[in-house]
């Protein structure tokens, strides 16, 4: 996992570097995951290099929203982080957060389950690389990507008519049309 972040450390110090404008990039890991141990560590870190931008490259990103909630007498640098979670999506809301990078893990999970069928049971050769969408949220935005997850994720009724594909138990779970899973 640990090579996975940086991964997205790398492609983010690359973008930035190509944008050719001279920024200073300092990577800091703060290798707990409990506020109480965070907090010192992220004051020391803010004291010692007074950031403009904090990019968070795990989902954890709402610890950093509460360190600067908490202490809101220290100029808040942009923030930027992971993942549509309640305590994320809070901070964002009020504008602790600025950026949340969804990365769709419900279409990522059925791509892998897809691969995994075509491979083992039908024995096709995978492909190589599958480039997946990402959602960059806003406190602008979040309230319509919430909307549109929570569509899929209820299972809103089927507005299809039977015999044009869909089975008409009018659930997305049982149906799996299009028009069920809210992708009209």
């Amino acid at each position: 996992n640990y090579k996975y972040l940086e991964t997205k450390i790398d492609g983010y110090k690359s973008y930035l570097d190509n944008l050719d404008r001279g920024y200073e990039i300092v990577v800091k890991d703060i290798p707990f995951n409990d506020y109480d141990e965070v907090a010192p560590e992220l004051y020391r870190v803010y004291e010692q290099e007074k950031p403009d931008l904090i990019f968070v490259t795990n989902s954890r990103v709402g610890i950093i929203g509460e360190f600067f909630f908490n202490h809101s007498s220290l100029k808040k640098p942009h923030i930027i982080g992971f993942d549509f979670l309640q305590v994320n999506v809070d901070y964002l809301a009020n504008g602790i957060v600025d950026f949340l990078i969804c990365q769709r893990p419900d279409k990522q999970g059925y791509l892998a389950l897809h691969y995994l069928y075509k491979y083992f049971l039908l024995k096709e050769v995978a492909i190589d690389h599958k480039s997946m969408p990402i959602d960059i949220l806003t406190i602008e935005n979040y309230l319509f990507y919430e909307k549109r997850f929570t569509i899929i994720v209820r299972a809103p009724q089927c507005n299809r008519a039977e015999g044009t594909g869909c089975s008409g138990s009018g659930r997305y779970a049982e149906c799996g049309c299009c028009y069920c899973a809210g992708e009209w």
